[in-house]
């Protein structure tokens, strides 16, 4: 958790806005600012008539938020729609960093067993244990992500698991 909390105190109008932790539950838990429209892949199912309208800017808002943190030296390592948030104001934000690292981060900060979904992952990061997440491979997952926003099902429908 402090690495994801780590990523989130970067400030960015394209990166969810973490307001602090509670520990008021059994668990320790994160407190975001409200995404009033949901995820990038719900919203768009919920535009089915008219989803041009919303596909090109929420591409253009992720790929300003995936330049600020790679920028900022940090590899999201689970880029999706599902992990896209979308304000009220239309504007997409990159969330869940749980998967994230610092790209300079020492080689043991980093755990193989910790994959992002598959269908979203680069070829070199499907046989786990092999390679770790990189700024190149996120940039994969963002080209995932635009056929998934423009195509509307999931890339690789045949994928055993996400």
């Amino acid at each position: 958790m402090v690495l994801e909390l780590s990523c989130w105190l970067l400030a960015h109008e394209r990166v969810i806005h973490l307001y602090g932790v509670t520990n008021k539950y059994a668990a320790p838990g994160l407190v975001f600012d409200w995404a009033e429209n949901g995820n990038g892949m719900d919203y768009i199912r919920e535009l089915l008539e008219h989803p041009r309208k919303v596909q090109v800017p929420i591409i253009r808002n992720v790929a300003d938020g995936l330049k600020f943190i790679h920028d900022e030296g940090v590899v999201h390592g689970d880029l999706k729609a599902a992990n896209v948030l979308i304000h009220a104001d239309n504007r997409a934000v990159l969330a869940d960093f749980g998967l994230s690292r610092f790209a300079r981060g020492h080689p043991s900060d980093y755990d193989p067993a910790r994959l992002g979904s598959l269908r979203w992952c680069a070829p070199e990061l499907q046989n786990e244990g092999q390679a770790r997440a990189t700024f190149e491979s996120d940039m994969f997952a963002f080209g995932m992500l635009c056929l998934e926003v423009c195509l509307l099902p999931a890339p690789l429908l045949h994928a055993a698991r996400d």
